[in-house]
């Protein structure tokens, strides 16, 4: 069976649900495990494309967000550099969320910090805050230590975590 083409169509019917995307990352795995121990969730983590987490906090936006304005998804600034998601918070602070896959590398921190510099100097109103935000599915210390020097800047962690839901099965015969 082409799971991968099974999970696509559903991931369709579902509206691009970041359930369903890990569920095909899953199932993909175990087919291709050919009789060799599955890794566990502390050996190995769900990766889905950066699109796909972007979608899903545009999507929950006011959940993860209460009481922040969405102003642009991709918001273009210098050339063609985008900032993944550009918000304004409770406190009237514009926000520069960047998105990592996957793990954040050391370079995420001058990208928020030079997205930070444009939308303070073309965008922000004269005293009105502009601060970074980086959601990564993990990071080092490396990262960490960074971000010590700059309180403006933010790092959250997100996880994805698979659910299945006996209540939907449907089988053959």
């Amino acid at each position: 069976m082409d799971w991968s083409a099974f999970c696509g169509a559903l991931t369709g019917v579902a509206g691009g649900s970041v359930l369903f995307i890990a569920i095909a990352v899953i199932v993909d795995r175990v087919q291709n495990n050919r009789g060799g121990r599955l890794q566990t969730s502390e050996q190995r983590r769900l990766v889905i494309p950066e699109k796909d987490v972007q979608d899903h906090i545009v999507d929950q936006f006011s959940t993860y967000f209460p009481g922040w304005e969405k102003i642009g998804v991709e918001y273009q600034v210098k050339g063609k550099k985008r900032i993944d998601i550009l918000c304004r918070d409770a406190e009237n602070s514009l926000v520069v969320i960047e998105l990592k896959k996957n793990k954040a590398p050391q370079t995420v921190v001058h990208q928020t910090e030079m997205y930070m510099k444009h939308i303070q100097d073309y965008l922000a109103e004269p005293s009105q805050k502009v601060r970074g935000l980086i959601i990564a599915q993990e990071y080092d210390a490396s990262v960490e230590a960074l971000l010590r020097d700059r309180p403006a800047i933010e790092l959250w962690a997100y996880e994805i975590r698979l659910q299945i839901d006996k209540s939907r099965v449907c089988s053959g015969g």
